[in-house]
């Protein structure tokens, strides 16, 4: 029976999952004995004494489980109060100081530049603000502006005219020739067939030739560049502008043989260095060498850039209904009329009793650079003109990366607002500088071309819908074009004519290196 007794109690512990302990188990089980079960021989007594015992085996089997409660943890310590001060700052910081350094600041320097044009600065007056009379004050009439500029004007249109139904069929002439070699077939259009693996391999090496192209093209500029405009300074305008047409002409030459004849592409990769010398300083001498009256030169320039946007729009849409092969050559027509053009049409218009003395130390690039600190007037202009380039290209290049995460800008929304934009730099150099100009005069243009930048810029960086952005382009994003044509203007008045060439070609050369330094520095 004490068995028993024993078995009934380990059964009743394995029931409930546990075992006791050694102590509870000595002092539920051993507790039983012999001589308790039977010392009066009853079992109604040893059933009570059972039921009993079982009793508080479950009671200590139901304290011993696992649903014991787990100390709760210590209180989190009362977040720290923030003052409202700092944290005006932190939301300024976040929302406020990015539109501050790449808009705000900017602009304000530019306009402070353009404010100072207008004052004393080191003991010297900026008198070539001050018109002698009213009539002098308001531009020529338009037949005069044409006869003067009329040579030049047709080369430089029919020149972007030309470029603008070539250049975008040669990279797709690069594309075609490096595509042959990752394709068994021998001829590849990639212009029909873009989406072939031999095209989309081919990519990379055109990209890897303009890399190389885009570190040559400022050393070739800073070279070549002042040396033109010493040459142009000692033996007249024409031999320079001669010089340019045949290196432009050049390069469309060989892209012409290389699409009609089949030649190696690297004839034209070669040639096209050649093409890189700068091809704007000279003909702006030019312009200010013929109109020597400085509104009628600042509606000279604006006439002279608004036809040439106008001829780029006309130039791409012409060579995309041309092949290949006819828009190479369409080209290469186009230079060559440019440079006979200049050979028989172009008159000189810096006459001999001012020129300087020719010398081999003008050809050097830092004989350039210094005519831009020869007076306090051309160092506020190279210093606007180098600011306002700087942030331009580097806020433009920035807002299309904007645009793109932002807005979900398409490559067709990128061409549409590339159109609008054109479309507002025509309107603002043709109506804007006319209806301005009376009002405002040149600083007064420089100032609001400055201010509608600005509003340009917010507008830009808070639209949230691609209709805002359109509309912003098509308003206000040929404003600044102006103040380039006004800037032109007061360049003619700042410096003697026989030293125009070697200064446009210096501010030309910095304005170019600003641009170049301005999207790496945004994007960083």
């Amino acid at each position: 029976m004490a068995l028993l007794r024993c078995f009934l109690c380990l059964a009743t512990v394995s029931s409930h999952g546990a075992i006791p302990t050694s102590q509870s188990w000595q002092s539920d089980c051993i507790s039983i004995g012999p001589e308790e079960g039977f010392a009066d021989g009853t079992s109604g007594h040893l059933e009570e004494t059972i039921q009993v015992k079982l009793l508080q085996v479950e009671t200590k089997l139901g304290r011993t489980s696992d649903d014991v409660a787990l100390p709760s943890p210590p209180p989190l310590p009362p977040p720290k109060r923030q003052s409202l001060t700092l944290s005006i700052l932190e939301q300024a910081e976040h929302h406020f100081v990015p539109i501050f350094t790449s808009i705000l600041l900017p602009h304000a320097f530019a306009f402070c530049v353009a404010q100072f044009l207008v004052r004393r600065h080191r003991g010297k007056q900026a008198e070539f603000l001050k018109e002698a009379s009213e009539e002098d004050n308001s531009p020529r009439s338009f037949s005069y502006i044409i006869s003067r500029v009329a040579p030049m004007w047709a080369i430089h249109a029919l020149s972007i005219f030309a470029y603008g139904a070539s250049s975008p069929s040669l990279d797709y002439m690069y594309l075609n020739s490096f595509a042959q070699r990752y394709s068994s077939s021998s001829h590849v259009d990639c212009s029909s067939q873009m989406e072939s693996s031999a095209c989309t391999q081919a990519v990379m090496d055109v990209m890897q030739l303009k890399i190389a192209k885009g570190f040559a093209h400022p050393v070739i500029q800073f070279c070549t560049g002042p040396a033109l405009g010493a040459i142009s300074d000692a033996f007249g305008r024409r031999p320079a502008v001669l010089c340019i047409r045949v290196a432009l002409l050049l390069p469309t030459v060989a892209a012409a043989a290389v699409a009609w004849f089949d030649l190696s592409i690297w004839l034209d990769f070669a040639v096209q260095f050649i093409g890189m010398v700068p091809y704007e300083p000279i003909p702006i001498a030019w312009y200010m060498d013929r109109i020597d009256h400085t509104p009628s030169l600042v509606i000279a320039t604006s006439m002279v850039e608004s036809s040439c946007i106008l001829a780029s729009i006309l130039g791409s849409l012409f060579g995309s209904m041309l092949s290949l092969q006819s828009a190479m050559l369409l080209g290469m027509l186009g230079k060559m009329t440019c440079l006979l053009l200049a050979i028989f049409c172009l008159p000189e218009s810096l006459p001999e009793e001012k020129r300087v003395k020719f010398t081999w130390s003008s050809l050097f690039p830092t004989a350039a650079l210094r005519v831009l600190f020869q007076s306090p007037l051309v160092e506020k202009l190279t210093a606007l003109g180098i600011f306002d380039s700087f942030h331009y290209t580097g806020f433009y290049t920035l807002a299309n990366q904007f645009l793109q995460q932002r807005l979900a800008w398409s490559r067709h929304e990128t061409y549409v607002n590339g159109m609008l934009e054109q479309a507002s730099q025509m309107l603002w150099l043709t109506v804007g500088v006319v209806t301005l100009w009376p009002h405002l005069g040149q600083v007064g243009i420089i100032a609001a071309s400055t201010a509608a930048a600005v509003v340009s810029n917010l507008a830009l960086m808070m639209s949230t819908e691609r209709w805002q952005v359109n509309l912003n382009s098509f308003l206000l994003r040929g404003t600044l074009s102006m103040s380039n044509c006004v800037i032109i203007g007061i360049c003619g008045k700042a410096a003697s004519p026989e030293k125009q060439g070697m200064l446009q070609s210096a501010m030309g050369l910095v304005v170019q290196v600003s641009s170049a330094l301005g999207p790496p520095a945004f994007l960083t």
